[in-house]
């Protein structure tokens, strides 16, 4: 049966924002290595200190004596590392690399966690598929007893400016949030001022402003930094959600070939 005309229309809206321009470039290495440290609200735990004769002092209830309890916000307060191989082959819209995280605690065991990755992109966009695998269920993630997750990212726009939307798919993973949804911007014609703004949760107990910047301050070394600034919700428990994390990315390029003065 051969495909419908509105069909085969469809298909070519739905692919034009990515449509492929192959560049002249060289093929192109990216080594990333960022760290990071922060805190969140893990859980609250109450506390029984002890009981009071209802209608004596600030007392009130039903029956003839009421609980008395305590409670105290146990935060999670992090530092980890992580490192990005990113690859992009000549004359090719494909990136294809490797992150690297791991995630100490104060009290908890260390989180060691690969994502290998592939993205693709395009003249009005990108998207990219990849995989986490941890030695340890993720943090905020322990209703699920998946220790490999998909990771993703979409980008709609041009590089100059654009939007974007990702899943486990930053680096370093926790100080920046699992999801984060926001707006980029590149805005000198060099390219050497990076910019993005946006939000972030997960493993947060709320959502909160992020912001990231990379300049290169050479064509084969940039500067990154980023942060985060929340807060948990309740005025019992409300404790600082933010963070910070600081790093560096180093560009590497074939050598151009030598040219041969040998005379003949």
């Amino acid at each position: 049966m051969k495909p419908k005309a509105s069909s085969l229309a469809l298909m070519l809206i739905a692919i034009l924002p990515l449509q492929v321009t192959l560049p002249r470039e060289k093929a192109e290495t990216t080594i990333r290595i960022d760290g990071g440290t922060g805190q969140y609200l893990d859980s609250v735990e109450q506390y029984l200190t002890g009981y009071c004769e209802v209608g004596v002092g600030d007392c009130f209830g039903g029956s003839s004596r009421e609980a008395i309890y305590r409670y105290e916000p146990q935060k999670a307060a992090f530092r980890e590392v992580g490192i990005e191989i990113d690859h992009k082959p000549a004359r090719s819209p494909i990136h294809v690399g490797v992150r690297g995280h791991t995630i100490a605690w104060d009290s908890a065991p260390t989180h060691l966690i690969l994502n290998p990755y592939l993205t693709m992109e395009g003249r009005g966009g990108a998207a990219g598929l990849g995989m986490v695998i941890s030695n340890r269920i993720l943090p905020g993630l322990e209703n699920r007893s998946w220790r490999v997750i998909p990771s993703f990212f979409l980008r709609a726009g041009a590089r100059r400016f654009h939007l974007t939307a990702s899943f486990l798919n930053e680096l370093p993973l926790l100080s920046n949030g699992y999801f984060q949804l926001g707006v980029g911007v590149v805005p000198l014609k060099s390219g050497n001022v990076e910019g993005w703004v946006g939000v972030s949760g997960i493993p947060f107990n709320n959502p909160g402003l992020s912001a990231k910047t990379r300049v290169w301050i050479t064509p084969l070394l940039a500067l990154n930094l980023s942060g985060r600034l929340g807060s948990s919700s309740g005025q019992r428990w409300r404790v600082s959600e933010s963070t910070v994390s600081a790093g560096f990315s180093v560009r590497l390029k074939p050598a151009a070939p030598r040219k041969n003065t040998r005379s003949r």
